[in-house]
């Protein structure tokens, strides 16, 4: 992954918890999609910290939408982590992706997962 976004993987009980942080762009968001596949693959429910994104262009919206997707298909839907008045909290509002995804103001929120 290059220096414009940091993924943080923890593995608790089953449950995958993805911190990023940093830019998501064009540039990395294939990368960083990749990164992603590999540490929810196998865990019975995901989480994704995005309280330290702070930019993300429509591709990684593209990403996030693909991956919520694929989990909500699945019966699993993926908890995102997303503070009110995050950077990035609007874009995700106006594409409608507490759709797909359980939001969460906090990780403690987010966790135990039912």
């Amino acid at each position: 992954m290059d220096d414009l976004a940091v993924l943080e993987v923890e593995h608790h009980e089953g449950v995958g918890v993805l911190r990023l942080s940093g830019e998501i762009d064009v540039s990395n968001v294939d990368d960083i999609t990749g990164q992603l596949a590999s540490a929810l693959s196998g865990v019975r429910r995901g989480v994704i910290d995005l309280s330290g994104l702070q930019y993300l262009d429509s591709a990684g919206v593209g990403m996030l939408i693909t991956v919520a997707a694929e989990a909500h298909a699945r019966g699993a839907p993926l908890h995102i982590v997303l503070p009110q008045e995050a950077p990035i909290e609007r874009i995700l509002m106006i594409v409608d992706l507490p759709r797909l995804a359980v939001f969460h103001s906090s990780l403690a929120d987010a966790l135990p997962l039912p």
